[in-house]
């Protein structure tokens, strides 16, 4: 949020998706991957590089600071 803000990262719409369903059926970790996946496959993450892989394995391992 704090390089998109809000709204482009409400833009985001299979990922957001995937997190709605990753904390609806207890964590499946499927969901979390495919929000990782998600996320990766933008433009965002192809500007942020390094950074965008760090915050895809925050979202599939839940480990902050990944």
């Amino acid at each position: 949020a704090y390089n998109l803000g809000q709204t482009r990262l409400g833009n985001f719409a299979k990922m957001w998706t995937a997190i709605r369903a990753a904390i609806t059926t207890g964590g499946n970790a499927d969901w979390w991957t495919e929000a990782a996946k998600e996320a990766l496959d933008s433009t965002w993450a192809k500007q942020v590089g390094p950074r965008a892989t760090r915050i895809a394995t925050m979202l599939r391992t839940g480990a902050v600071g990944a």
